[in-house]
Protein backbone atom coordinates (compact mmCIF):
# COMPACT_ATOMS: atom_id res chain seq x y z
CA UNK A 1 0.00 0.00 0.00
CA UNK A 2 1.60 3.25 -1.12
CA UNK A 3 -0.43 5.71 0.97
CA UNK A 4 -2.89 5.60 3.85
CA UNK A 5 -5.30 8.50 4.44
CA UNK A 6 -6.67 9.06 7.93
CA UNK A 7 -9.25 11.76 8.65
CA UNK A 8 -8.73 12.82 12.25
CA UNK A 9 -11.72 14.38 14.02
CA UNK A 10 -10.45 14.96 17.59
CA UNK A 11 -13.41 17.22 18.42
CA UNK A 12 -16.85 18.14 17.15
CA UNK A 13 -16.91 21.37 19.13
CA UNK A 14 -17.36 24.34 16.84
CA UNK A 15 -17.44 28.13 17.00
CA UNK A 16 -20.09 28.27 14.25
CA UNK A 17 -23.70 27.10 14.01
CA UNK A 18 -24.04 26.21 10.34
CA UNK A 19 -27.58 25.20 9.52
CA UNK A 20 -26.61 22.38 7.18
CA UNK A 21 -24.05 20.74 9.49
CA UNK A 22 -24.39 16.96 9.60
CA UNK A 23 -22.35 16.38 12.76
CA UNK A 24 -23.63 15.55 16.23
CA UNK A 25 -22.01 18.07 18.56
CA UNK A 26 -20.53 16.96 21.87
CA UNK A 27 -17.92 18.31 24.27
CA UNK A 28 -15.87 15.13 23.87
CA UNK A 29 -12.22 15.80 22.99
CA UNK A 30 -9.58 13.23 22.20
CA UNK A 31 -7.09 13.36 25.05
CA UNK A 32 -3.38 13.32 24.38
CA UNK A 33 -3.14 9.93 26.11
CA UNK A 34 -5.76 8.57 23.72
CA UNK A 35 -4.00 10.22 20.80
CA UNK A 36 -0.75 8.43 21.66
CA UNK A 37 -2.57 5.08 21.50
CA UNK A 38 -4.15 6.02 18.17
CA UNK A 39 -0.75 6.97 16.74
CA UNK A 40 0.76 3.71 17.97
CA UNK A 41 -2.03 1.76 16.25
CA UNK A 42 -1.54 3.68 13.02
CA UNK A 43 2.19 2.98 12.95
CA UNK A 44 1.64 -0.72 13.65
CA UNK A 45 -0.90 -0.99 10.84
CA UNK A 46 1.15 1.09 8.39
CA UNK A 47 4.27 -0.99 8.93
CA UNK A 48 2.45 -4.30 8.56
CA UNK A 49 0.68 -3.09 5.39
CA UNK A 50 3.84 -1.66 3.81
CA UNK A 51 2.52 1.90 3.82
CA UNK A 52 5.10 4.40 2.65
CA UNK A 53 3.15 7.61 3.27
CA UNK A 54 0.61 8.42 5.97
CA UNK A 55 -1.55 11.53 5.49
CA UNK A 56 -3.50 12.81 8.48
CA UNK A 57 -6.34 15.25 7.73
CA UNK A 58 -7.14 17.23 10.89
CA UNK A 59 -10.65 18.66 11.08
CA UNK A 60 -13.72 18.91 13.29
CA UNK A 61 -16.09 20.44 14.34
CA UNK A 62 -13.60 23.24 14.38
CA UNK A 63 -10.13 21.98 15.22
CA UNK A 64 -8.79 25.40 16.10
CA UNK A 65 -10.98 25.28 19.21
CA UNK A 66 -8.42 22.77 20.55
CA UNK A 67 -5.79 25.49 20.70
CA UNK A 68 -2.20 25.79 19.54
CA UNK A 69 -0.78 23.88 22.51
CA UNK A 70 -2.84 20.78 21.71
CA UNK A 71 -1.45 20.70 18.19
CA UNK A 72 2.09 21.25 19.42
CA UNK A 73 1.64 18.20 21.64
CA UNK A 74 0.08 16.28 18.75
CA UNK A 75 3.07 16.96 16.54
CA UNK A 76 5.47 15.92 19.31
CA UNK A 77 3.57 12.66 19.84
CA UNK A 78 3.56 11.89 16.11
CA UNK A 79 7.28 12.60 15.87
CA UNK A 80 8.02 10.33 18.82
CA UNK A 81 5.81 7.46 17.60
CA UNK A 82 7.16 7.52 14.04
CA UNK A 83 10.79 8.15 14.98
CA UNK A 84 13.01 5.68 13.19
CA UNK A 85 10.24 4.65 10.81
CA UNK A 86 10.57 4.82 7.03
CA UNK A 87 6.95 6.03 6.82
CA UNK A 88 6.53 9.60 5.65
CA UNK A 89 3.90 11.38 7.71
CA UNK A 90 2.06 14.45 6.44
CA UNK A 91 -0.46 16.63 8.25
CA UNK A 92 -3.28 18.56 6.55
CA UNK A 93 -5.55 21.10 8.25
CA UNK A 94 -9.22 21.86 7.52
CA UNK A 95 -10.69 24.84 9.38
CA UNK A 96 -13.52 27.33 9.04
CA UNK A 97 -10.69 29.88 9.48
CA UNK A 98 -12.68 32.26 11.68
CA UNK A 99 -10.34 31.84 14.66
CA UNK A 100 -7.14 32.32 12.67
CA UNK A 101 -4.68 34.85 14.11
CA UNK A 102 -0.97 35.38 13.63
CA UNK A 103 -0.30 33.15 16.66
CA UNK A 104 -1.16 30.16 14.45
CA UNK A 105 1.31 31.09 11.73
CA UNK A 106 4.47 29.28 13.02
CA UNK A 107 2.56 26.08 13.73
CA UNK A 108 0.80 26.02 10.37
CA UNK A 109 4.06 26.70 8.58
CA UNK A 110 5.96 24.00 10.48
CA UNK A 111 3.36 21.24 10.76
CA UNK A 112 0.81 21.84 8.00
CA UNK A 113 3.02 22.78 5.06
CA UNK A 114 1.92 26.41 5.32
CA UNK A 115 -1.59 25.57 4.09
CA UNK A 116 -5.17 25.51 5.34
CA UNK A 117 -8.25 24.09 3.65
CA UNK A 118 -11.42 26.01 4.45
CA UNK A 119 -15.03 26.40 3.28
CA UNK A 120 -16.79 29.29 1.58
CA UNK A 121 -20.17 29.11 -0.13
CA UNK A 122 -21.69 31.61 -2.53
CA UNK A 123 -24.26 32.70 -1.88
CA UNK A 124 -23.89 31.73 1.75
CA UNK A 125 -27.29 30.40 2.79
CA UNK A 126 -26.38 28.17 5.73
CA UNK A 127 -22.95 28.99 7.18
CA UNK A 128 -22.64 31.30 10.14
CA UNK A 129 -23.36 31.85 13.81
CA UNK A 130 -25.40 34.01 16.21
CA UNK A 131 -27.53 35.57 13.51
CA UNK A 132 -24.53 36.27 11.28
CA UNK A 133 -25.26 34.41 8.05
CA UNK A 134 -25.23 35.18 4.35
CA UNK A 135 -23.00 37.96 3.08
CA UNK A 136 -22.31 39.11 6.66
CA UNK A 137 -20.67 35.78 7.44
CA UNK A 138 -18.68 35.85 4.20
CA UNK A 139 -17.27 39.22 5.24
CA UNK A 140 -16.20 37.71 8.58
CA UNK A 141 -14.56 34.83 6.73
CA UNK A 142 -12.84 37.16 4.28
CA UNK A 143 -11.20 39.13 7.09
CA UNK A 144 -9.78 35.90 8.51
CA UNK A 145 -8.67 34.86 5.02
CA UNK A 146 -6.90 38.18 4.54
CA UNK A 147 -5.10 37.73 7.86
CA UNK A 148 -3.92 34.28 6.81
CA UNK A 149 -2.88 35.42 3.35
CA UNK A 150 -0.97 38.37 4.80
CA UNK A 151 0.96 35.81 6.84
CA UNK A 152 1.83 33.88 3.69
CA UNK A 153 -0.60 31.01 4.37
CA UNK A 154 -2.00 29.21 1.33
CA UNK A 155 -5.78 28.92 1.76
CA UNK A 156 -7.88 26.74 -0.54
CA UNK A 157 -11.65 26.44 -0.20
CA UNK A 158 -14.47 23.97 -0.58
CA UNK A 159 -17.67 25.46 -1.98
CA UNK A 160 -20.84 23.51 -1.25
CA UNK A 161 -23.28 24.51 -3.98
CA UNK A 162 -26.87 25.40 -3.16
CA UNK A 163 -29.95 26.58 -5.04
CA UNK A 164 -28.74 30.16 -4.81
CA UNK A 165 -25.49 29.21 -6.55
CA UNK A 166 -27.47 27.86 -9.48
CA UNK A 167 -29.52 31.06 -9.76
CA UNK A 168 -26.63 33.52 -9.90
CA UNK A 169 -24.98 31.87 -12.89
CA UNK A 170 -21.40 30.89 -13.74
CA UNK A 171 -19.96 34.34 -14.47
CA UNK A 172 -21.04 35.86 -11.17
CA UNK A 173 -19.97 32.72 -9.32
CA UNK A 174 -16.43 32.89 -10.72
CA UNK A 175 -16.17 36.63 -10.20
CA UNK A 176 -17.02 36.24 -6.52
CA UNK A 177 -14.37 33.64 -5.76
CA UNK A 178 -11.55 34.87 -7.98
CA UNK A 179 -12.07 38.63 -8.01
CA UNK A 180 -13.91 39.57 -4.83
CA UNK A 181 -12.47 36.99 -2.44
CA UNK A 182 -9.07 36.43 -4.06
CA UNK A 183 -9.31 32.63 -4.08
CA UNK A 184 -6.90 30.68 -6.29
CA UNK A 185 -7.83 27.07 -5.48
CA UNK A 186 -11.23 25.61 -4.81
CA UNK A 187 -13.20 22.37 -4.79
CA UNK A 188 -16.89 22.02 -5.64
CA UNK A 189 -19.05 19.82 -3.42
CA UNK A 190 -22.73 19.00 -3.46
CA UNK A 191 -25.14 19.18 -0.51
CA UNK A 192 -26.89 16.31 1.22
CA UNK A 193 -29.09 15.60 4.23
CA UNK A 194 -29.35 12.62 6.55
CA UNK A 195 -32.79 12.07 8.01
CA UNK A 196 -31.66 9.78 10.80
CA UNK A 197 -29.42 12.34 12.51
CA UNK A 198 -31.61 15.44 12.50
CA UNK A 199 -34.49 16.10 14.86
CA UNK A 200 -35.98 18.48 12.36
CA UNK A 201 -35.18 17.22 8.89
CA UNK A 202 -34.37 19.80 6.24
CA UNK A 203 -33.82 18.61 2.69
CA UNK A 204 -30.64 20.26 1.37
CA UNK A 205 -30.48 18.21 -1.83
CA UNK A 206 -30.82 20.24 -5.01
CA UNK A 207 -32.33 19.18 -8.32
CA UNK A 208 -29.85 16.97 -10.16
CA UNK A 209 -30.74 18.22 -13.63
CA UNK A 210 -30.51 21.88 -12.60
CA UNK A 211 -27.18 21.15 -10.93
CA UNK A 212 -25.94 19.46 -14.10
CA UNK A 213 -26.84 22.45 -16.26
CA UNK A 214 -25.05 24.78 -13.86
CA UNK A 215 -21.93 22.61 -13.69
CA UNK A 216 -21.82 22.27 -17.47
CA UNK A 217 -22.21 26.01 -18.01
CA UNK A 218 -19.69 26.75 -15.26
CA UNK A 219 -17.15 24.44 -16.88
CA UNK A 220 -17.69 26.00 -20.32
CA UNK A 221 -17.22 29.49 -18.90
CA UNK A 222 -14.19 28.51 -16.87
CA UNK A 223 -12.39 26.57 -19.62
CA UNK A 224 -12.99 29.09 -22.44
CA UNK A 225 -9.52 30.64 -23.06
CA UNK A 226 -11.15 33.94 -24.00
CA UNK A 227 -12.31 34.36 -20.40
CA UNK A 228 -9.02 33.57 -18.67
CA UNK A 229 -10.66 31.96 -15.63
CA UNK A 230 -8.72 28.72 -15.90
CA UNK A 231 -5.42 30.52 -15.37
CA UNK A 232 -6.71 32.39 -12.32
CA UNK A 233 -8.76 29.79 -10.49
CA UNK A 234 -7.89 26.10 -10.09
CA UNK A 235 -11.20 24.23 -9.73
CA UNK A 236 -11.48 20.63 -8.61
CA UNK A 237 -13.02 18.61 -10.30
CA UNK A 238 -12.62 20.50 -13.60
CA UNK A 239 -8.85 20.19 -13.91
CA UNK A 240 -8.96 16.61 -12.70
CA UNK A 241 -11.67 15.67 -15.21
CA UNK A 242 -9.72 17.26 -18.03
CA UNK A 243 -6.74 15.11 -17.06
CA UNK A 244 -8.91 12.00 -16.82
CA UNK A 245 -10.44 12.44 -20.29
CA UNK A 246 -7.40 13.83 -22.08
CA UNK A 247 -4.82 11.43 -20.66
CA UNK A 248 -6.89 8.25 -20.32
CA UNK A 249 -6.28 5.63 -19.07
CA UNK A 250 -4.58 7.78 -16.42
CA UNK A 251 -6.30 7.04 -13.07
CA UNK A 252 -8.64 9.84 -12.05
CA UNK A 253 -7.50 12.18 -9.28
CA UNK A 254 -11.01 13.55 -8.75
CA UNK A 255 -12.83 14.09 -5.47
CA UNK A 256 -13.28 11.17 -3.11
CA UNK A 257 -16.95 10.98 -4.12
CA UNK A 258 -15.83 9.53 -7.48
CA UNK A 259 -12.97 7.40 -6.23
CA UNK A 260 -14.89 4.15 -6.29
CA UNK A 261 -12.64 3.00 -3.46
CA UNK A 262 -13.11 5.38 -0.55
CA UNK A 263 -13.60 2.40 1.78
CA UNK A 264 -10.14 1.17 0.74
CA UNK A 265 -8.44 4.57 0.87
CA UNK A 266 -9.80 6.17 4.06
CA UNK A 267 -10.40 5.65 7.72
CA UNK A 268 -11.79 8.33 10.01
CA UNK A 269 -11.06 8.51 13.73
CA UNK A 270 -13.56 10.33 15.93
CA UNK A 271 -13.08 12.14 19.26
CA UNK A 272 -13.56 8.89 21.22
CA UNK A 273 -11.22 6.96 18.87
CA UNK A 274 -14.10 5.22 17.11
CA UNK A 275 -13.35 4.47 13.45
CA UNK A 276 -15.64 4.89 10.45
CA UNK A 277 -15.52 5.59 6.75
CA UNK A 278 -15.43 9.40 6.70
CA UNK A 279 -16.46 12.15 9.08
CA UNK A 280 -19.99 12.05 7.65
CA UNK A 281 -20.37 8.63 9.27
CA UNK A 282 -18.11 8.50 12.30
CA UNK A 283 -19.45 11.51 14.19
CA UNK A 284 -23.19 11.05 13.70
CA UNK A 285 -23.91 7.48 12.62
CA UNK A 286 -22.37 5.25 15.30
CA UNK A 287 -24.27 2.24 13.98
CA UNK A 288 -21.80 2.32 11.05
CA UNK A 289 -18.71 2.28 13.26
CA UNK A 290 -15.96 -0.21 12.39
CA UNK A 291 -14.57 -0.34 15.93
CA UNK A 292 -12.44 1.65 18.37
CA UNK A 293 -8.67 2.11 18.38
CA UNK A 294 -8.49 2.25 22.16
CA UNK A 295 -9.58 -1.39 22.29
CA UNK A 296 -8.68 -2.86 18.88
CA UNK A 297 -5.93 -2.85 16.31
CA UNK A 298 -6.58 -1.23 12.95
CA UNK A 299 -6.24 -4.70 11.36
CA UNK A 300 -9.18 -5.92 13.41
CA UNK A 301 -11.16 -2.80 12.59
CA UNK A 302 -10.40 -3.12 8.88
CA UNK A 303 -12.08 -6.54 8.86
CA UNK A 304 -15.39 -5.28 10.23
CA UNK A 305 -18.42 -6.50 8.23
CA UNK A 306 -19.76 -2.95 7.79
CA UNK A 307 -16.53 -1.86 6.13
CA UNK A 308 -16.81 -4.88 3.86
CA UNK A 309 -20.29 -3.69 2.82
CA UNK A 310 -18.85 -0.33 1.83
CA UNK A 311 -16.02 -1.97 -0.06
CA UNK A 312 -18.44 -4.14 -2.05
CA UNK A 313 -20.91 -1.36 -2.88
CA UNK A 314 -19.64 -1.22 -6.46
CA UNK A 315 -20.96 -4.75 -7.00
CA UNK A 316 -24.46 -3.56 -6.11
CA UNK A 317 -24.04 -0.54 -8.37
CA UNK A 318 -23.19 -2.80 -11.29
CA UNK A 319 -26.53 -4.59 -11.07
CA UNK A 320 -28.27 -1.36 -12.15
CA UNK A 321 -27.96 1.04 -15.06
CA UNK A 322 -24.47 2.13 -13.97
CA UNK A 323 -23.15 -1.00 -15.69
CA UNK A 324 -23.95 0.51 -19.10
CA UNK A 325 -22.75 4.03 -18.28
CA UNK A 326 -19.81 5.27 -20.37
CA UNK A 327 -18.57 7.20 -17.33
CA UNK A 328 -18.51 4.30 -14.87
CA UNK A 329 -14.70 4.41 -14.78
CA UNK A 330 -14.82 8.05 -13.65
CA UNK A 331 -17.75 8.02 -11.22
CA UNK A 332 -18.09 4.43 -9.89
CA UNK A 333 -21.62 5.15 -8.73
CA UNK A 334 -20.78 8.31 -6.85
CA UNK A 335 -20.85 9.11 -3.14
CA UNK A 336 -22.04 6.59 -0.55
CA UNK A 337 -23.19 9.16 2.02
CA UNK A 338 -25.31 10.99 -0.55
CA UNK A 339 -26.94 7.70 -1.50
CA UNK A 340 -27.58 6.84 2.13
CA UNK A 341 -28.92 10.30 2.93
CA UNK A 342 -31.40 10.21 0.06
CA UNK A 343 -32.40 6.54 -0.08
CA UNK A 344 -31.53 5.16 3.36
CA UNK A 345 -29.16 2.52 1.94
CA UNK A 346 -25.69 2.34 0.39
CA UNK A 347 -26.56 0.21 -2.62
CA UNK A 348 -28.21 2.93 -4.72
CA UNK A 349 -26.20 5.13 -7.05
CA UNK A 350 -25.54 8.76 -6.12
CA UNK A 351 -28.73 10.87 -6.44
CA UNK A 352 -26.71 13.47 -8.37
CA UNK A 353 -26.06 10.97 -11.18
CA UNK A 354 -27.77 13.13 -13.82
CA UNK A 355 -25.65 16.13 -12.83
CA UNK A 356 -22.43 14.18 -13.02
CA UNK A 357 -23.26 12.68 -16.41
CA UNK A 358 -24.02 16.11 -17.82
CA UNK A 359 -20.72 17.52 -16.55
CA UNK A 360 -18.72 14.52 -17.80
CA UNK A 361 -20.31 14.93 -21.22
CA UNK A 362 -19.35 18.60 -21.39
CA UNK A 363 -15.75 17.88 -20.41
CA UNK A 364 -15.48 14.98 -22.87
CA UNK A 365 -16.90 17.18 -25.65
CA UNK A 366 -14.37 19.92 -24.91
CA UNK A 367 -11.46 17.46 -24.89
CA UNK A 368 -12.57 15.93 -28.21
CA UNK A 369 -12.94 19.37 -29.74
CA UNK A 370 -9.51 20.36 -28.54
CA UNK A 371 -8.05 17.21 -30.03
CA UNK A 372 -9.75 17.77 -33.39
CA UNK A 373 -8.41 21.32 -33.47
CA UNK A 374 -4.91 20.05 -32.87
CA UNK A 375 -4.72 21.57 -29.41
CA UNK A 376 -2.05 20.29 -27.06
CA UNK A 377 -2.45 21.21 -23.43
CA UNK A 378 0.58 20.82 -21.28
CA UNK A 379 0.83 17.65 -19.21
CA UNK A 380 -0.94 18.04 -15.87
CA UNK A 381 1.16 19.25 -12.99
CA UNK A 382 0.91 18.25 -9.36
CA UNK A 383 -1.51 20.58 -7.62
CA UNK A 384 -2.30 21.48 -4.05
CA UNK A 385 -5.84 20.27 -3.42
CA UNK A 386 -8.47 21.01 -0.85
CA UNK A 387 -9.41 18.51 1.78
CA UNK A 388 -11.45 15.62 0.45
CA UNK A 389 -14.49 15.99 2.62
CA UNK A 390 -16.73 18.93 2.89
CA UNK A 391 -17.43 21.20 5.80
Amino acid sequence: MDALNIIMVPTTRCNLACRHCFETRTERIMTLTELRIVMDRLREYAERQGVRRLVLYWQGGEVMTLGIEWFEEMAAIAETVFHGSSIQIRHRLQSNLVAYTRRWRPLIKRIFNNAIGSSLDYPSLYRGFRGIYGHRFNRVWQRAFQRARADGINVSVIAVLNEGSLRIGPQRFLEFYANEMGIGQMQLNYPFSIKSITNRYVDYYIDSYALGRFLGDLFDTWVDPRNGWRQRLDINPFNELLDAFAYAPRPSRCNCIWSGACADRFFTVGPDSSVGLCDCWVTSLPEFSFGNLQRQSLEEIAQHPIRSQFQHRIESILTGDCADCPYLGICFGGCIIRSYGRFGNITEKDPYCAAYRHLFGRVAMWVRGKSLQGGNDEAPQQRVHCATVER
